[in-house]
């Protein structure tokens, strides 16, 4: 059986369970990180990983000739594909839940600009200023969005700083800004949590040895490329007809820079 995993080239890789639940199954596996110019035949079923436009989609499935698709991300038709990711909006609700259980109320958002083709109701931005709108003490000028990236996060946090009248939390929309983040307020030594909480998005491995560690809500990543090559073999082997669609589940890992 031959499978093919496009690895997404932006975003989190999630390589490591796929490789070896392939390897339990005798399954062929060819990771290619662009498809647009590569022509795949003869094969079974195809991965498609990573939060990619309807368009991007489009022009990769024309080169996959298979039935059998699956996206690891936001899927554009779940008629059409199986698909496999986690609920959003129950993944930011869960931080939010514990920084207003802890008695944050005035909590501040730094995030990045989401791509046009994803769903209001599914931008961290959106969930987050619905949720917070029924505060009274919630100041939606506190909210801070630019491009994905370390740099950005720095950039974001010393706007946050400039501006004043900080809030007594950040909610950060992926581990890459709150690092990021975290660079600018070592470097003006502002310490955290004192200062205020921060609370991340992703589970980034590395988010374990900053300064403080970050708390921040885990992406089962692992969990999640096995689940997908399951449920893609399901498919193969003509267990169903229908297409599925798998939420799998989050942890908020608490750690030192939220109190």
């Amino acid at each position: 059986m031959a499978l093919v995993k496009t690895i997404c080239r932006k975003g989190r890789v999630i390589r490591s369970d796929i490789d070896k639940i392939c390897s339990q199954y005798e399954i062929d596996i060819v990771n290619v990180f662009n498809v647009s110019n590569v022509a795949f035949e003869n094969l079974h079923g195809a991965i498609i990983q990573g939060n990619y436009t309807n368009e991007e989609i489009k022009d990769m499935l024309a080169s996959l000739h298979t039935d059998h698709i699956l996206i690891i991300g936001r899927c554009p038709d779940d008629n059409k594909y199986d698909s496999v990711w986690f609920d959003t909006k129950r993944a930011i609700h869960s931080a939010l839940n514990y920084l207003t259980e802890l008695g944050h109320r005035d909590i501040g958002y730094i995030g990045s600009y989401k791509s046009v083709d994803i769903d209001m109701e599914e931008r961290r931005y959106q969930i987050f200023l619905r949720y917070m709108s029924k505060f009274t003490e919630f100041n939606s000028s506190r909210m801070y969005v630019d491009e994905n990236s370390l740099k950005s996060g720095y950039k974001l946090m010393e706007r946050a700083i400039n501006d004043g009248l900080l809030p007594s939390a950040f909610f950060i929309a992926n581990d890459p800004l709150a690092i990021g983040a975290l660079d600018f307020l070592k470097e003006k030594n502002i310490p955290i949590p004192e200062t205020f909480s921060i609370v991340s998005f992703d589970g980034h491995q590395m988010t374990r040895y900053t300064i403080p560690a970050l708390t921040t809500v885990q992406i089962l990543t692992e969990y999640m490329g096995r689940v997908a090559v399951q449920t893609l073999i399901e498919k193969i082997e003509e267990v169903r007809s229908l297409t599925k669609k798998v939420l799998v589940p989050t942890e908020l890992k608490i750690r030192e820079s939220s109190r």
